[in-house]
């Protein structure tokens, strides 16, 4: 019995691949190049907070950024399903912490990634919420509470995530399944 759980366990190995190694450096590049335009110590995180609550304030997407540099990335990842796109990435994650908290400049807790699974013939909307969740999850934070109600469009709850993803310093947002949304019945 004890060679039947310890083949069982085999199950769980996991043998890194020349592509997984790629991905992970691919990944590791877009994560920390992200951070270059979001130091807490440089005006242009402030400046990108500023804008963010005035945006919130007045509820305009038009706001321009004006001279505040973007050095975020993308990437997708695409292929049949089932050959392991997604537990790659789950096994990258792992390699960094969901939160890290700095006390210096001031007080923030920063969140590395957030992870969201599409809801199966989902909208935007449960995406949005599936976003407040997480953070909420991670930080202890009510923000499905005070973002996330019924009664909020989707251009409102996507302002609501920018301006989060923005306080807490947010590296890298992860879709996954992302198909879904446009499978879903009123997506545009």
């Amino acid at each position: 019995h004890i060679r039947l759980h310890c083949v069982r366990r085999l199950g769980n190995y996991f043998y890194p691949l020349q592509r997984h190694l790629d991905l992970q450096a691919e990944f590791d590049l877009m994560l920390r190049s992200g951070y270059l335009s979001r130091n807490p110590l440089t005006t242009d995180y402030v400046s990108r907070l500023r804008l963010g609550h005035e945006r919130l304030v007045s509820r305009d997407f038009t706001i321009s950024r004006g001279d505040v540099r973007s050095s975020a990335d993308s990437f997708s990842l695409i292929g049949c399903s089932g050959v392991g796109k997604s537990k790659t990435i789950e096994r990258i994650l792992e390699l960094y912490p969901k939160v890290i908290g700095h006390d210096e400049p001031f007080r923030v807790d920063q969140v590395v990634w957030c992870k969201l699974d599409c809801p199966y013939m989902g909208s935007p909307k449960q995406l949005c919420r599936s976003f407040f969740a997480d953070i909420d999850t991670k930080l202890g934070s009510t923000y499905s509470r005070t973002y996330g109600g019924r009664d909020k469009t989707v251009d409102q709850l996507m302002l609501f995530m920018s301006q989060i993803a923005n306080v807490h310093g947010l590296g890298v947002l992860i879709l996954d399944e992302i198909q879904h949304l446009v499978e879903a019945k009123g997506a545009s």
